[in-house]
């Protein structure tokens, strides 16, 4: 191919050469995305770079005048504080305060960044963590910038409703807290507790009280890191409320079918081994116990005692440890489900003060969530009335009717 031997020797050479560099780069470069061959193994994992988020600038420059912040922030304050006040003590929080004075402050400020993240949309608000801030902002500042827009979207984009249509674990997901980071996790104003309070009250909505999963979880890690030392300290109420636990005990059952023609047939159970839920401040069983059937053997008997209606007269369950003053307060149940709860202890509403504000909301969650259910009330009806005889035989009857085989 080449005449001259010097210009074929120097070709030749060339060609080694890049076939000698080809090959090392196979050695030590296998890949060039990142992963290895097929067939190859690493001795250690590839690692690749991730691309690191960019920020959003909003801010188009020029000079940043540190009183009309200062005075910015003050008017914002103000009106949170006032938004606050109303949404604490509104028997509907969260759907009734007014947006029009804040919505001002915000249409005639000179604050571009204010005005351009005023346009987020209610799910990207937390976005605020991302846009990059000229230095003269403090983090005070953005968290109520945050806090701004929050409130005005809640009723401008309906997201109350909106969030409650989600899915549980898109609902999950769309429950924001990383936005605390700008206090540095802390709480030292009740009003910065707002986001908190909207969340949890949407939560209540969604939750099973005598659930035997633990679905607050969630909640609980978002807000692991944030410390609350403002004066009506929220979080600390709804952490408590939402603690949850599965712990097992001993039980005694007894019950009592009345016959009008011969003696009432009797039957009592001890050391039953049942798994106690405690959520929302309250303990309770739940039947028929999907784990062990043994503790369900009560329910057949008591329905085979009778070959027609049963005429349940007295039901007690009782903890047989003596440091644990449990019996059942309550059985709720509805007509078609199989299963029932008793309450063994009652939530009590403490009180319809500012600083109760979470017990308040507890409080009327609970009472709408038992309009769905029949109750058997032990605590306050009198064995012998008329109103607690008719409630007791009618759960005899729910018993035979789902549990007569």
């Amino acid at each position: 191919m080449f005449k001259n031997k010097e210009i074929r020797d120097n070709v030749l050479l060339i060609s080694m050469a890049i076939i000698t560099i080809v090959f090392l780069v196979y050695i030590f470069f296998p890949s060039v995305d990142g992963e290895p061959r097929n067939g190859e193994k690493t001795s250690q994992p590839v690692k690749t770079k991730k691309p690191r988020k960019s920020l959003i600038t909003l801010f188009s420059g020029g000079k940043v005048d540190k009183e009309k912040l200062a005075d910015l922030n003050l008017s914002l304050e103000k009106e949170i504080a006032e938004i606050y006040l109303t949404v604490v003590s509104s028997s509907d929080p969260f759907t009734s305060y007014g947006t029009d004075a804040i919505k001002k402050i915000v249409d005639e400020s000179e604050d571009e960044i204010l005005k351009k993240y005023s346009k987020f949309s209610f799910f990207d608000l937390k976005e605020i963590l991302d846009i990059e801030f000229p230095r003269q902002y403090d983090d005070t500042l953005k968290f109520n910038m945050y806090l701004t827009v929050f409130l005005i979207k809640i009723t401008a984009e309906n997201a109350a409703e909106k969030l409650a249509e989600l899915p549980r674990v898109d609902f999950e997901n769309s429950v924001s807290t990383g936005v605390y980071a700008l206090l540095g996790g802390e709480l030292e104003k009740d009003y910065q507790a707002l986001p908190l309070l909207f969340y949890f009250k949407l939560l209540l909505q969604r939750l099973n009280f005598y659930s035997f999963n633990d679905d607050a979880a969630f909640f609980r890690e978002k807000t692991a890191n944030i410390r609350d030392i403002s004066y009506s300290k929220h979080l600390p109420g709804m952490k408590e409320f939402l603690s949850f636990s599965l712990e097992p005990g001993r039980y005694r059952l007894e019950w009592v079918e009345g016959d009008g023609l011969s003696a009432d047939d009797k039957k009592t159970y001890t050391s039953l081994n049942l798994k106690t839920g405690n959520f929302f401040k309250q303990n309770y069983l739940v039947f028929p116990d999907p784990e062990n059937k043994k503790n369900n053997e009560w329910i057949k008997e008591l329905c085979a005692a009778d070959s027609g209606d049963i005429e349940l007269e007295e039901l007690k369950i009782l903890s047989e440890d003596p440091m644990k003053s449990l019996q059942n307060k309550k059985i709720l149940y509805t007509p078609v489900n199989p299963q029932f709860i008793v309450v063994l202890s009652e939530y009590a509403d403490k009180g319809v003060s500012e600083i109760e504000f979470v017990n308040r909301l507890v409080s009327a969650r609970l009472k709408d969530f038992y309009r769905k259910f029949s109750i058997v009330d032990f605590s306050t009806a009198a064995p012998e009335s008329k109103t607690f005889k008719t409630a007791i035989k009618a759960f005899g009857h729910y018993l035979k009717k789902n549990h007569k085989k």
